[in-house]
């Protein structure tokens, strides 16, 4: 969780609107069989209604509020209501001052004093006394918000109040022990308020105050009960507690980083019933790869018989229409119950709209096929990835994933005399008597490989941009890995998480702590530049299918793609194929160390629209998402579709060996940093 008082306020003020009314375009709205008070309190609530280029209209709400009073036949409790949601409007409305804000609470707060909205009047007051901290000092906040803990222990806005305690401590205070302190409140209490991740985010902060303050045996204790904790978790805590602890002094051995579930769930016994049947309509872009439409098939088929009131529908389309679509899909009634998008573009499709929905709640429920907390079941950086940073939220569920490294043409590099030879200068061959290519493992040898090519007729890579620069996009992260690490503590500005969010980064751009025009930030270019030197020409407006022809005619001897794709290769080329990881960057200027698998693997990711609420269908379409992702259906994807599976248990097939060689391997750490 990041910029905990500017989530503070979002949850709070959406905690205090407990009634949400579609405002119409009528001046009056009729509301038969209510009172005139409360007619009139669900008309102040019409105009805060927000929609599309519709804002709340704070002074007409305050207006249609001040009408519900006991003078105009309103009871107490409606007037008491009524003054909450005006004091309310006050303080949401951006127009008024911090001290018109506090007087509409006191007010409040003087004239109701056993309100059950009091818990929310002294929050707000909280917020208010927050932002005031540069004129006024931490010392009120940090008084109210106590208050709140002592007074309402058990809710909500405690938790709330509580963590906001902890990031007082620490920015402004300075007391890192007291920080710790209400972290571990946090911790201790939180798990109805937050999210499991949340929570283990919470943990790590208290060990890292610990450790900071001096207090090293308290740390450990605590850094080794997140590395037990994530064993079964979805968190991405474990290597930075690894990393803590040898700060400390103790090198804890690389099996931990291993310890996680290798054997498969076990399959349990589920159907879903329904009192009618449903024809559950999915579409996909992948469908067109090999394998992947026989997977589904397949997988459909297999649900049905565990299911069946439940028939699948499988809707393909090309990847290079499929986005524009679904666009026009989104806004009718007429989208699929699940639709095949990525987290980078859920908020296109009305994630914070609410075209979405929120399966965040189900992934810590158990899934009904094997009986295990959902989120258990994958790996951890498959509901990382899929996780909007900003919202904290998954939109989208991971049901398989690629990896991408360099295939290449493996007779094209014996040519260019790229080789493997022993200690007498002799060509090391393999069983079938063929000689055995020296495939490039660093940086240099891979730019060596691109001369030698090059002067054997051939172009070192292809590249296409169109419809995207896909082969860049995945090669980024990759270089990005290995020379920004050193980076992560001058980014990480606003929460000490040693994970540096969209909010610190943005923050260091506007304040000039970070310079794109520096030689480290730079580099990234410039390795592509000088990579780039060896394209087949035109790359940069070639479309994918040219690519693909260029590399498959044996007019460039390399193309960072895909392992889905692979089988399509193999059945196309009549040249022998090979897979190399992408290399190490060691010698290169600003190498911090090798990548960690963390982005390695890209995941295919479903979603499920909320229309599918009012047809009936969102309970059916959570169910096949779950079994999708079950043992049984993964092993399915997995022989069939040539994909990497999300969840543990599962092994790929061991001609993805190459794509995932540096998969399990401690290296650097995450960064949202992308220049």
């Amino acid at each position: 969780m990041r910029r905990p008082l500017k989530i503070l306020i979002t949850l709070g003020a959406l905690a205090l609107i407990p009634i949400m009314v579609e405002r119409t375009g009528e001046k009056v709205k009729a509301y038969p069989g209510a009172s005139s008070a409360h007619a009139e309190l669900e008309r102040g609530l019409d105009f805060l209604m927000t929609g599309k280029n519709i804002p709340m209209d704070f002074l007409s709400a305050i207006e249609k509020f001040s009408q519900v009073a006991p003078e105009h036949g309103a009871t107490s409790l409606e007037a008491e209501i009524a003054e909450f949601l005006s004091a309310w409007c006050i303080w949401a409305d951006p127009s008024s001052d911090n001290k018109r804000k506090e007087m509409a609470l006191s007010d409040f707060q003087l004239k109701y004093p056993d309100s059950p909205f009091l818990a929310h009047a002294l929050f707000m007051r909280a917020l208010i006394e927050s932002t005031s901290i540069p004129q006024t000092g931490p010392d009120t906040a940090i008084s109210t918000y106590k208050k709140i803990v002592q007074d309402y222990p058990d809710s909500t806005l405690a938790d709330l109040s509580r963590l906001a305690l902890a990031g007082l401590h620490r920015e402004q205070v300075h007391d890192l022990r007291e920080s710790a302190r209400w972290y571990g409140e946090v911790v201790r209490s939180g798990t109805d308020t937050f999210l499991l991740h949340e929570i283990e985010l919470f943990h790590y902060l208290q060990a890292k105050m610990l450790q900071e303050a001096g207090d090293a045996d308290e740390a450990r204790r605590i850094y080794h009960a997140i590395l037990e904790s994530e064993k079964k978790s979805a968190g991405n805590w474990k290597d930075r507690a690894l990393d803590r602890l040898a700060e400390l002094g103790e090198k804890v051995q690389d099996e931990s980083w291993g310890e996680v579930q290798q054997t498969s769930f076990p399959m349990q016994n589920h159907s879903f019933s329904s009192d009618k049947p449903i024809t559950l309509r999915i579409s996909s872009w992948i469908l067109e790869k090999k394998g992947m439409l026989e997977a589904f098939t397949q997988i459909g088929e297999k649900y049905h018989e565990h299911n069946p009131d439940v028939t699948i529908e499988w809707i393909s389309l090309p990847y290079t229409g499929y986005h524009d679509w679904l666009q026009t899909q989104i806004l009718s009634d007429e989208i699929p119950d699940i639709v095949q998008i990525d987290n980078g573009t859920a908020v296109r499709y009305g994630a914070y709209q609410g075209k979405l929905v929120d399966i965040s709640p189900y992934l810590e429920k158990p899934n009904n096929y094997t009986g295990v907390r959902w989120a258990e079941m994958f790996w951890p950086q498959f509901l990382i990835e899929a996780r909007d940073p900003v919202k904290r939220r998954n939109w989208v569920v991971s049901w398989a994933s690629e990896n991408s490294a360099f295939i290449y043409n493996k007779d094209a590099f014996r040519k260019a005399g790229l080789i493997k030879r022993d200690n007498s200068g002799n060509a090391v061959r393999d069983s079938s008597g063929k000689e055995v290519v020296d495939e490039p493992e660093t940086w240099a040898d891979l730019i060596t490989a691109f001369q030698k090519l090059e002067q054997s007729g051939y172009y070192g890579e292809v590249c296409n941009f169109h419809p995207d620069p896909a082969p860049l996009i995945w090669q980024m992260p990759y270089i990005t890995k290995q020379i920004y690490d050193n980076l992560i503590p001058k980014l990480d500005v606003i929460v000490p998480d040693d994970s540096p969010d969209v909010f610190e980064i943005a923050k260091c751009l506007l304040d000039g702590t970070l310079d794109l025009r520096d030689g480290e930030v730079s580099e990234l270019w410039r390795l592509l530049y000088e990579k780039s030197e060896y394209w087949v020409p035109g790359s940069t407006a070639m479309d994918i299918r040219d690519a693909f022809n260029d590399f498959l005619r044996g007019k460039a001897a390399t193309l960072h793609w895909v392992s889905t794709d692979l089988a399509d290769f193999e059945d196309k080329a009549d040249f022998e194929l090979g897979v190399f990881p992408f290399p190490s960057l060691e010698g290169t200027p600003y190498f911090d160390g090798l990548y960690n698998e963390t982005p390695s693997l890209r995941a295919f990711e479903f979603s499920i629209p909320r229309v599918t609420e009012s047809r009936n269908t969102l309970p059916a379409a959570m169910d096949f998402l779950m079994y999708l992702t079950s043992p049984e259906a993964q092993r399915v994807m997995v022989d069939k579709g040539n994909t990497i599976p999300p969840i543990r248990g599962i092994q790929p097939s061991r001609r993805l060996e190459p794509f995932m060689r540096a998969i399990g391997r401690r290296g650097t750490h995450t960064t949202f940093f992308n220049p």
